[in-house]
């Protein structure tokens, strides 16, 4: 582990010293300017249940490869702040999107809202002029941690070591933040674009610890499945 790792969080650490995390990827509440006004997002479940937003928001599907709403769910299990009823809800008022997709369906119009969209995905669509923002209400934006380690047998060690060490370097921390739209996890770090200061009304849910959410995740993903890994009536 770079010397500079030790200035991080505990969080941000591997106990066993394996893994650190320079990084975690942002997801917010993406939706269509045109077709909602910054007043009317919904911040909440309760919001989102309403019948004037049936079929009108997309996220992505627990209980995939892909695990963004895995950790946010999990996360909000955990907390006790959703109910399984509520996540019923949602599976059959809204619908299942892409990373991708989902902020390009925002981007287009077919959709006024994506749930967890990814920033990065957000920033390019509105770079090309597209009517999406995006806000961080605690129900609806996580972030997910991404770890950094080398493998016993890579092919360069000396290179693997220089990379890790610049990425918990300010200069690559800033980077991540300001250029990539990555929640850059050093002290002081800047924070990505339109991403507000954590607090507990605002801003994406810093949740569990990696090892945690590792924890947490392979004991919950069965109950996800058992929620959403269903066939839901239009």
């Amino acid at each position: 582990s770079p010397k500079s790792v030790a200035e991080f969080e505990p969080r941000w650490r591997d106990p066993e010293g394996l893994v650190d995390y320079p990084l975690a990827k942002a997801f917010g509440l993406a939706y269509n300017t045109r077709a909602v006004p910054p007043e009317a997002v919904p911040r909440t479940f309760e919001d989102i249940l309403q019948p004037r937003w049936r079929k009108r928001y997309t996220y992505i599907r627990p209980a995939t490869q892909n695990g963004t709403t895995d950790v946010a769910i999990t996360d909000l299990l955990h907390q006790g702040r959703v109910t399984r009823a509520q996540l019923e809800a949602l599976r059959d008022k809204g619908a299942y999107a892409g990373i991708e997709a989902g902020v390009t369906y925002v981007s287009q119009g077919r959709q006024d809202i994506q749930l967890w969209a990814y920033l990065p995905t957000v920033l390019r669509q509105r770079k090309l002029g597209a009517p999406v923002a995006i806000v961080f209400p605690p129900d609806f934006s996580t972030l997910v941690p991404f770890g950094a380690a080398i493998s016993r047998n890579v092919v360069h060690p000396n290179a693997a070591r220089l990379l890790k060490a610049w990425l918990f370097t300010p200069a690559a921390q800033a980077v991540l933040a300001r250029q990539v739209g990555m929640f850059a996890t050093g002290p002081g770090a800047p924070l990505p674009p339109y991403m507000p200061p954590p607090s507990p009304d605002a801003g994406p849910r810093r949740g569990l610890s990696p090892r945690e959410l590792q924890v947490a995740l392979a004991a919950g993903r069965p109950n996800l499945k058992s929620i959403f890994d269903v066939k839901v009536n239009a």
